[in-house]
């Protein structure tokens, strides 16, 4: 009795404290819900030492202008494929957190004039992807999809590595399944979010490395278009 008692006792603490750094980091990292694309984030106090991007005035989340050229960057490695080889392209599934949710799949509709399925889900890490990805591709049989992730595992201290394995993972299913992966590295965070703009950068060149090693896979440098 006295066992279970320690065991049942021990079961509980690990599981509070799991709860408590599980908690601690979704209210850091969850990016949460989108607003309506062309105002994706409301701008936040400035602080002379860590500036706010402009278009991404909440230092995570862009603007409508930021959401602009984040679908032009994706469309550049699309727009070069379509018509080739008597492909009929006509859907591209955007995966990825908030940042995918607020709104510029919408933009890269407008520039492509494709269909364009918006699979964002807000506060989402990079291993959702790797778990959601199967049933997108079965369900809407796209040409091409954009995959975007990084942000909340920056913030919950996952390692660049494991951040670009599993937005590789994400691209060899796509390759697999006959659909062509177009990989975003990571948009800047500033303002508030500046103590992960190191870990960012590290994220996004683990990601680069990654693109680079998957024939098939294309990348769309977020990172250098900002």
């Amino acid at each position: 009795m006295k066992t279970g008692g320690r065991s049942s006792i021990g079961w509980v603490v690990f599981l509070a404290v799991a709860m408590a750094l599980m908690a601690g980091c979704s209210d850091d990292s969850d990016d949460g819900a989108p607003a309506p694309a062309g105002d994706v984030a409301a701008p936040v106090e400035q602080d002379e030492d860590h500036p706010v991007h402009p278009m991404f005035p909440d230092g995570l989340h862009p603007n409508g202008d930021g959401a602009a050229i984040i679908a032009q960057v994706f469309a550049r490695q699309i727009v070069p494929l379509l018509g080739g080889g008597g492909t009929n392209v006509q859907t591209v599934v955007c995966l990825g957190d908030s940042i995918t949710a607020g709104g510029y799949p919408t933009e890269l509709a407008d520039q492509t004039g494709l269909t364009v399925i918006n699979a964002g889900k807000g506060g989402e890490r990079s291993d959702g992807g790797v778990g959601r990805i199967g049933g997108l591709i079965a369900g809407h049989q796209p040409d091409f999809i954009c995959i975007l992730y990084g942000a909340n595992d920056v913030h919950c201290g996952v390692p660049a590595n494991q951040i670009a394995a599993n937005v590789g993972a994400m691209a060899q299913a796509a390759i697999n399944n006959g659909v062509t992966p177009v990989v975003g590295t990571l948009t800047p965070v500033s303002g508030p979010k500046y103590k992960d703009a190191p870990a960012t950068k590290a994220a996004s060149a683990a990601i680069r490395r990654m693109v680079g090693g998957i024939a098939g896979a294309r990348l769309a440098d977020l990172e250098a278009a900002f």
